[in-house]
């Protein structure tokens, strides 16, 4: 029998942003930066990073979750990947076809990733496949020293798109 998968994630909100979600839940983000499409997002196992996230903000605030990842298009697994370029190519004759030009991606601006994963998951949709979380790792920041595969902000992002995986959900404590 296949066991589901489950993660542990940190979000990083100030404290208003951290009341309202233990008042009335997380809302769905639709930015255009937002690489993984439309989600709630967690760094993976990553309080510290979390933290790092929002440590400019007026009372920066961790809140940690449990994920059930049942239902995941997860970019750890290679075998999604195949998906994600059919479906950008589709969408790349579509553009050409209509003479529109593809959304450019540069900086913190995925336009492109966030467009594409989320006509993949509308997709998957029209055939009973949900997709529930998206997980995928981030390279972010300067290298660790010359020539590193390792950048000093790397992690594993989550966006969750159905908030009913969150299984549990609490505070963390301020180090």
């Amino acid at each position: 029998m296949r066991r589901a998968l489950s993660a542990i994630g940190f979000h990083g909100t100030d404290k208003s942003g951290s009341d309202g979600i233990l008042r009335e839940g997380f809302k769905i983000s639709r930015n255009n930066y937002d690489w993984l499409g439309e989600g709630v997002y967690f760094f993976q196992d990553a309080p510290v990073r979390a933290r790092k996230w929002v440590e400019k903000r007026n009372e920066p605030t961790v809140i940690g979750v449990a994920i059930n990842l049942d239902g995941c298009m997860d970019f750890l697994d290679v075998s999604w990947y195949d998906t994600l370029s059919k479906v950008y190519k589709e969408y790349k004759a579509v553009c050409q076809k209509k003479g529109v030009e593809l959304p450019e991606q540069s900086g913190w601006n995925h336009k492109r990733d966030k467009i594409v994963l989320d006509l993949t998951v509308k997709a998957l949709e029209t055939h009973n496949y949900h997709i529930r979380t998206v997980r995928a790792i981030f390279k972010e920041g300067r290298r660790v020293y010359p020539r590193s595969a390792f950048q000093v902000l790397d992690h594993v992002q989550i966006a969750v798109r159905d908030t009913t995986v969150i299984e549990e959900l609490w505070v963390e404590k301020r180090e």
